[in-house]
């Protein structure tokens, strides 16, 4: 009888954390925790907008770009089977989050535009956006178009994604970002226009 007694307390006792408390009293993850995404703090300064966030396209296949005509994306470096599911995971992050997205501006190379696409499901090309050495020739001013852009302060209750490349993003801000990883700016008054927040590469947003 006693060991019936002790069966019937123990299963009652596995039903004491289902409010999301263990047995100690200590909260439970969340679904975004157990996934590893990104810290609550920083999901909460997300879904208030006000933030600029530049991505590095996803991964890539190996190979070199062999024109300058940025349509043409059977010669151009394009996403890999991997970075197509980056792209993907990102944008389901930010849905399962709630992460308001406003403006979504890419480079007009095809990677950079199929991140944005597969992510977010709409890209306004941009050649403010490409990398510091495809102006060559240009002003120095034409080769700043994405640290303009980070000090721009979206529209009220959103974010701005910008998809660029990594030369783009460590001139405009010091960073070196991996492919899929992106670069978190707050823009504000200032010499340079923006803080950098913080960095986040393309598997923090969970799986």
């Amino acid at each position: 009888m006693w060991l019936v007694m002790v069966l019937f307390a123990l299963a009652s006792g596995c039903g004491l954390d289902s409010d999301g408390d263990d047995a100690r009293g200590e909260r439970r993850p969340t679904g975004a925790e157990r996934i590893g995404g990104p810290p609550t703090a920083l999901v909460e300064r997300l879904r208030a907008g006000g933030h600029v966030l530049a991505f590095r396209h996803a991964a890539t296949d190996s190979g070199m770009d062999t024109t300058d005509d940025l349509s043409d994306c059977s010669r151009q470096r394009n996403l890999s089977g991997e970075g197509r599911r980056q792209s993907r995971r990102v944008g389901r992050a930010f849905r399962q989050l709630g992460i308001p997205v406003g403006r979504v501006l890419a480079s007009p190379f095809c990677r950079s535009r199929d991140t944005a696409r597969l992510a977010f499901g709409r890209a306004r090309p941009s050649r403010s956006l490409l990398a510091p050495e495809f102006f060559a020739n240009a002003s120095e001013a034409r080769r700043k178009g994405l640290r303009r852009l980070l000090a721009v302060r979206p529209r009220r209750g959103t974010n701005t994604v910008l998809v660029s490349h990594g030369s783009a993003i460590y001139a405009a801000t010091g960073e070196d970002p991996q492919e899929g990883e992106v670069v978190i700016a707050s823009p504000r008054p200032g010499v340079r226009g923006f803080a950098v927040v913080t960095t986040l590469q393309a598997d923090e947003w969970g799986h």
